[in-house]
């Protein structure tokens, strides 16, 4: 990225569908609201995936909870530390977004803000 002068990265972390950062102090952020179900596009990728491999959803980003299969995942804080680590070396800035007010509903949803 630096060497075509890309050297800002915007890491979009939260959405109505999952938050995607470890905030230890709200654990359900990431233990329920990181995870959802399939939706549309999910499946169409599922779909493509039959004939273009590159199209598979990575199954590390898939569980079971409550008879349901969720997607999703979250950055674990030491895993974010490495990743701001590894731009740097290269001079790349991560920008972080959390999406405050809107866009909030996986954290809506668990907390009641």
């Amino acid at each position: 990225m630096a060497l075509y002068k890309f050297n800002k990265f915007h890491l979009h972390l939260t959405d109505d569908q999952g938050w995607r950062i470890e905030i230890k102090k709200y654990p359900l952020l990431t233990e329920r609201g990181a995870w959802r179900t399939f939706n549309n596009q999910d499946s169409a990728c599922m779909r493509l995936a039959k004939e273009n491999p590159d199209m598979a959803i990575d199954p590390a980003h898939i569980i079971e909870r409550d008879g349901k299969q969720l997607y999703g995942g979250f950055y674990t804080q030491e895993e974010m530390k490495a990743l701001v680590a590894y731009a740097a070396d290269r001079h790349i800035d991560i920008i972080p977004e959390i999406d405050m007010p809107g866009h909030m509903m996986a954290a809506i949803n668990q907390y009641n803000f």
